[in-house]
């Protein structure tokens, strides 16, 4: 019945079904009763039977089903987790023998292997896609404790099938002690920070005192962390900044205000709603840190753009003064993150969230004045919210930023930027934590927590872009070279003037970290579709002006892995842009069988050592 069409609408978080019988061109409201409960545009989903154009199945909160064109509805499906967001049948579905449907909700995956029946298989096996607030692992234990959306905060002990639910709701940001393995901290929406001492096993409230936790005076997702110096205190960003100094101490620690709430907001503001689907109040203090190298100099940013700090935040009262007005105001938009030089208290990184091209910023003099650092060009961060910043512990000016479409990392303190999305891959990171200089923890919202090893030797760097400079491109994008994965940048045979000349020429720059390099490797795979033909590797020398064969051998006909090492490799490193240029090669070396063969690569990369 391609003539009907139905339309799934929402009015304060109701939803209800329009019909159309003329393909669209009209509509009529078919729900009479009450509607189904959803919230705002987080979740709605809606399926038609293909075989039967009066049969639907809506997801809101939960599952329903109607048998009448939307005019009313049964709860349906027991056992699925509540949100739901996409409905899909099996390609094959007939009605009859085939009538097999798929939920997914905020609990992940599930199949119902006959829509008219009420029984329905989790699918989930331990995928690690939970989307995660944040999270800690601590560096004693290894242990990693974090917070998610409505499946609460989690506990992971180092096996992969290990993970453990601690403490239930909705899960948010987390915490752990240092210097001691017992210590772990959680929360549920709103401030509610709870603490385990048994290595997070358990979690028991300590946020009674806190009296802006529970409503709109803090953000759903409500920022809180330890001091990086001492332990024992805690600072919670709600509407006021609250401070523990004995957090470990008795069943409930004490709390106290250390800053008190912006000028017009001082109390409930009127705002939309406390859910996490809707906007948190601009006047909530949004995200904070504590200077690794002085527990007195605080920064704090809000929801509206504002940064605060003190340089006396262990006093009683500690007083604060606003530093995001040169030049100014920075953008006026959630703060996501700050990141503080571990040796110099003054010298910051802030992120902001917004699809724009100016979300990280620098300041070397502790928010007196601020410079952008999002590059520019092809070495520019994208225009896409940056909800994570830390710089490394160890390299200065090695920078990582966590945004809605990947991780992006910069050698240069922010002149330019690079993204290999290996590990976490384009999804949206949340925190970024380094466990120790050569060891760093991602925690994304949608792909679970990852742990990475970071190379202070070698860099491996990433094609920027690729032209199949000779030749007929067939297939192929940018990231297929940047994993050993089988997607492949494919390429026939273009106009050669005489056999001396390679029919298939694939060109690939990227940036290198440094501008000098005491170790430059060119890694390659490729493969060419039959025998009888050779495969080279030039770089470009940008001293001479000219491509050097570094590597000329038979191409094989399945993948082959090499690595190049240059000679005198700071020649093949573009002075002031630090540009990096390699062209693969490839022509008859013998008899062939065929005029349209092809030739791929799959994985191009570089290895860089300052």
């Amino acid at each position: 019945s391609p003539g009907t069409v139905y339309a799934l609408a929402s009015n304060n978080n109701v939803e209800k079904i329009y019909r159309s019988n003329d393909g669209g061109h009209t509509f009529t409201l078919r729900t009479t009763g009450s509607g189904i409960g959803m919230y705002s545009g987080y979740n709605m989903a809606l399926w038609v039977n293909p075989t039967d154009s009066n049969y639907l199945v809506v997801g809101g909160v939960n599952l329903y089903r109607s048998t009448d064109g939307g005019a009313t509805f049964a709860s349906a499906f027991s056992g699925v987790h509540s949100d739901h967001h996409v409905i899909v049948n099996q390609p094959g579905y007939n009605g009859t023998t085939n009538r097999i449907v798929f939920f997914g909700c905020d609990g992940g995956i599930y199949k119902a292997a006959d829509v008219t029946s009420s029984s329905v298989t989790n699918l989930n096996h331990n995928m690690g896609i939970t989307q995660f607030y944040g999270a800690v692992m601590n560096p004693i234990s290894n242990v990693v404790v974090g917070g998610t959306q409505d499946n609460g905060s989690n506990r992971y002990g180092g096996n992969p099938q290990a993970w453990t639910a601690v403490s239930g709701g909705d899960g948010a940001y987390a915490a752990t002690d240092p210097t001691n393995q017992n210590y772990f901290y959680c929360e549920y929406q709103h401030g509610a920070v709870r603490r385990s001492t048994n290595g997070g096993t358990s979690f028991s409230d300590i946020y009674a005192p806190i009296t802006d936790s529970g409503g709109d005076l803090a953000n759903f997702a409500t920022y809180f962390m330890l001091d990086p110096n001492n332990p024992d205190r805690m600072l919670v960003g709600c509407r006021r900044l609250w401070r523990s100094n004995n957090v470990k101490t008795g069943t409930t620690p004490t709390w106290t205000t250390i800053k008190d709430a912006l000028p017009g907001g001082n109390g409930p503001d009127g705002g939309p709603g406390t859910d996490h689907f809707l906007e948190d109040s601009p006047f909530n203090i949004s995200t904070l840190a504590i200077a690794p190298s002085d527990s007195n100099t605080i920064y704090v940013g809000y929801n509206n753009g504002q940064i605060w700090k003190t340089t006396n935040g262990t006093a009683a009262t500690p007083t604060w003064s606003r530093i995001d007005t040169n030049p100014g105001p920075l953008p006026t938009r959630w703060i996501s993150g700050f990141s503080v030089d571990p040796a110099n208290p003054n010298h910051l990184y802030v992120a902001f969230q917004g699809w724009t091209s100016d979300n990280v910023w620098k300041s070397t003099d502790g928010g007196a004045t601020w410079t952008l650092i999002t590059g520019s060009g092809l070495n520019a961060l994208p225009s896409a919210p940056a909800s994570a910043i830390a710089m490394h512990p160890s390299m200065p000016g090695w920078l990582y930023v966590g945004t809605d479409i990947g991780l992006f990392t910069s050698n240069d303190d922010g002149q330019t930027w690079t993204t290999s999305n290996q590990g976490p891959a384009a999804v949206c990171i949340q925190e970024i934590h380094f466990q120790s200089p050569t060891k760093i923890v991602i925690v994304t919202y949608g792909r679970g927590v990852y742990q990475g090893v970071v190379s202070l030797s070698q860099e491996t760097v990433t094609p920027t872009s690729y032209s199949v400079f000779r030749g007929r491109s067939i297939s192929g994008q940018l990231s297929y070279l940047w994993l050993s994965d089988d997607k492949k940048v494919t390429a026939q045979p273009g106009f050669a003037l005489n056999s001396s000349e390679a029919p298939i020429q694939i060109v690939v720059d990227s940036v290198s970290p440094v501008a000098t390099t005491s170790d430059l490797r060119f890694d390659l795979e490729a493969s060419v579709s039959e025998g009888g033909l050779g495969q080279t590797v030039e770089l470009f020398d940008f001293s001479a002006n000219a491509y050097v064969p570094v590597d000329s051998r038979a191409a094989g006909t399945t993948d082959t892995s090499i690595e190049v090492v240059a000679t005198n490799p700071s020649r093949f490193v573009e002075p002031g842009t630090r540009h990096l240029r390699a062209k693969i090669s490839f022509k008859a070396t013998g008899p062939i069988l065929s005029s349209i063969w092809t030739a791929a690569v799959d994985q191009s990369v570089w290895k860089v050592t300052p």
